[in-house]
């Protein structure tokens, strides 16, 4: 129900397609807690009490602490993507956190009506729980708490080194089916004309002819590029526009700028691409020189864009995060020992977690 009440508020400002895809299945997974928090607490309380009301009512009474905790923790920690420059993080950390609001609500006014409601039928079909028991796991580590904190204090930087060597991926093409439209008319590109990625550069069409002659042959030795197309490369410096059909200028040319066709060798995201970019970047600033207009746009520029500020917002996010989960956790529990060791153990699991990734 929390869920559904949830997407049905995304009407109000609209979401991309990315959150509609993991919002509804993210929105269970992380407040789902709750629910649990809730019925196992009544179901503890019903045996002590004298009417099922009553249970209830102590059940949300002792469940509220950790129920304020888990839900601050994820609640601030889903607030920490509005952080992000890439507006995809604010509507996730929006809708989420709207998510776990609306999920708190449910479990403290919604639930407890249907649990009351078919308490009787709750009770006749119970079942032997599934889950093994943990005693002699527990009574195992317990025994030897000092060898376990030693081997937690172990493996800090190990797992911390491995999540940073994580190997990220940002090619979108490269997750797609290999029968998809888009992954054979790529590998076609490529093995007919050497052509892995275009890149796109706009200039004012105020540059002279033979400084963009001189730009694009520069551009052309860049290590990597496989073919160039170009109006000037065609028509040349001395034939004026006036003599060239206006349907075929109005196909590079138009409101005063101009485009060029780069084709690369190199994929999307990669390292190659990410200099190869850099570099043709570095040749038109070279040759605009502030005092005209000109920049390089395409699928390489525009991955090598979102790797630089995933970077950054990785990073203010990560920090933020972390700084609002140990607050939290430092006001419920009245302490600065527990956040911390709260904290660590959870960044360390979240290392390990990564670092299987490398």
């Amino acid at each position: 129900i929390a869920v559904v009440y949830n997407l049905g508020t995304n009407f109000l400002t609209g979401i991309s397609y990315i959150t509609q895809s993991i919002a509804a299945i993210l929105q269970l997974g992380v407040t789902v807690d709750y629910s649990i928090f809730l019925v196992n607490r009544y179901n503890e309380e019903r045996r002590h009490s004298a009417t099922k009301e009553e249970a209830m009512s102590r059940a949300l009474n002792g469940s509220f602490t950790s129920l304020a905790g888990s839900s601050l923790t994820t609640l601030f920690g889903f607030l920490a993507l509005c952080f992000m420059q890439l507006t995809l993080g604010m509507n996730i950390g929006i809708v989420m956190a709207k998510g776990v609001i609306i999920g708190v609500l449910s479990v403290l006014i919604i639930l407890p009506a249907f649990l009351l409601v078919f308490d009787d039928a709750i009770n006749r079909h119970k079942h032997k729980p599934f889950t093994p028991n943990f005693g002699k796991l527990v009574a195992f580590v317990t025994k030897r708490k000092k060898s376990f904190a030693v081997l937690f204090l172990i493996i800090i930087i190990p797992s911390l080194i491995l999540s940073m060597n994580v190997k990220q991926n940002y090619n979108l093409n490269a997750d797609l089916p290999e029968d998809s439209v888009t992954a054979q008319g790529t590998a076609l590109l490529k093995e007919k004309f050497n052509m892995t990625t275009s890149h796109f550069i706009i200039v004012d069409d105020s540059i002279p002819a033979s400084k963009l002659v001189k730009m694009e042959g520069e551009i052309q030795n860049v290590k990597g590029v496989s073919s160039m197309l170009a109006y000037d490369m065609f028509v040349g410096t001395s034939i004026p526009d006036s003599i060239v059909p206006d349907d075929v200028i109005s196909v590079v040319k138009q409101n005063g700028r101009q485009v060029m066709l780069v084709n690369s060798i190199y994929e999307a995201s990669t390292d190659e691409c990410n200099s190869q970019v850099e570099e043709i970047e570095n040749i038109i600033h070279k040759y605009t020189d502030g005092d005209h207009f000109g920049y390089i746009t395409g699928e390489g520029a525009l991955y090598k864009d979102l790797i630089e500020t995933t970077k950054v917002d990785f990073t203010v996010t990560s920090a933020i995060s972390i700084i609002a989960v140990f607050i939290v956790i430092a006001v419920v529990f009245k302490s600065l020992s527990i956040p911390f060791i709260l904290v660590l153990s959870i960044e360390v699991a979240i290392w390990i977690n990564q670092g299987i990734s490398t």
